[in-house]
């Protein structure tokens, strides 16, 4: 069979969080040069001193220092600029994560959101068809599914609510509708409440953790919210393996990414966990955020039925490692500890 082996993947926004890892895991487990595409992007709400930092601390990677990859900086709305790349490397597949990170950011900037997370995809989309891309990858989010019970599979309808889940849900309907049209391949991706090294200090681990290594105070809005708490690493190490699955397996489809533990995690079941790795912290329950769905754990049943070995790193592992790794980089952040 095919195989996607030695041929040129474009990373879209492979220098962000999840992008950083997938970029990087592409190196380390296929031996293959991705072309990175990141504007580094602030979206004009998080901390551009931090992001900045992180996006540089991302970037400068053994892997990159010895040539295994390079991160391009070009805004992927320059349609022209976008078309050079494409035109220049002939990307045989098109990992596309470049979006607005969530619903408080959209909310700040929807004008802008709506030209990134619709217009630069359709962009990548028409690229893709002209210059006969056999697999586009398209990371979506749980948050399309709205308010859901928890083990909550593809198959079940999606109401999403709010700007940034409406159109990370609309991107999934343009990417089939290329699929429909030009018979272009695809594979959709849903994540849900990813953590890890090297995200920002904006996300609820990352600022649960923090505040905790501060002695600051834990806040958990909603104490029985369950998360399906997901470490980056994980997708990171996944993404390569789908992209090279054979061409055959598992086309087509949409699959839950998330970690799904046997127990069902809560935003006060992880604050927990975090004390008892930083003794003394305290925690204040609060109300939860009505502007937030109702959440649970997404079945990963799907996955695992085309790949097998899914890995999955239990929340307490995850949090360990993450705490670890920021004590070692805490640099990087612009407040103290």
């Amino acid at each position: 069979m095919t195989r996607y082996v030695d041929l040129p993947v474009l990373v879209v926004g492979g220098n962000g969080f999840i992008g950083s890892r997938i970029s990087q895991n592409l190196v380390e487990s296929l031996k293959w040069k991705p072309i990175v595409i990141d504007n580094q992007e602030d979206y004009g709400v998080l901390d551009q001193t931090q992001l900045s930092t992180l996006h540089s601390f991302r970037k400068a990677t053994r892997l990159e220092a010895e040539g295994c990859y390079k991160v391009h900086n070009i805004d992927i709305m320059n349609f022209k600029k976008m078309e050079a790349m494409f035109k220049k490397h002939t990307p045989h597949s098109v990992i596309h994560l470049a979006s607005f990170p969530r619903q408080k950011v959209v909310n700040a900037n929807p004008l802008k959101a709506t030209g990134v997370m619709c217009d630069a995809l359709v962009n990548m989309l028409e690229l893709a068809v002209k210059y006969q891309v056999k697999h586009f990858m398209y990371f979506s989010s749980s948050m399309v599914y709205g308010d859901f019970d928890d083990k909550v599979n593809e198959d079940a309808v999606c109401n999403p609510k709010g700007q940034y889940a409406i159109m990370k849900y609309m991107g999934e309907q343009l990417v089939k509708d290329y699929n429909r049209r030009h018979g272009l391949q695809y594979t959709i991706i849903r994540p849900s409440a990813v953590y890890g090294p090297l995200d920002v200090e904006d996300r609820v681990v990352s600022k649960m953790l923090l505040n905790a290594m501060r002695g600051d105070v834990i806040h958990v809005n909603g104490p029985n919210e369950i998360l399906d708490f997901t470490y980056v690493e994980d997708i990171g190490k996944q993404i390569p393996i789908v992209l090279n699955a054979p061409y055959t397996s598992g086309i087509n489809q949409t699959y839950n990414l998330t970690a799904c533990e046997y127990d069902p995690r809560t935003l006060l079941d992880c604050a927990k966990i975090i004390k008892k790795i930083v003794p003394g912290s305290q925690i204040l329950v609060n109300e939860r955020d009505h502007s937030f769905p109702r959440r649970g754990r997404l079945n990963n049943n799907k996955i695992n039925m085309y790949f097998e070995n899914v890995r999955r790193t239990p929340l307490t592992t995850g949090l360990v490692a993450y705490h670890a790794w920021l004590k070692n980089n805490i640099q990087l952040f612009t407040k103290t500890v």
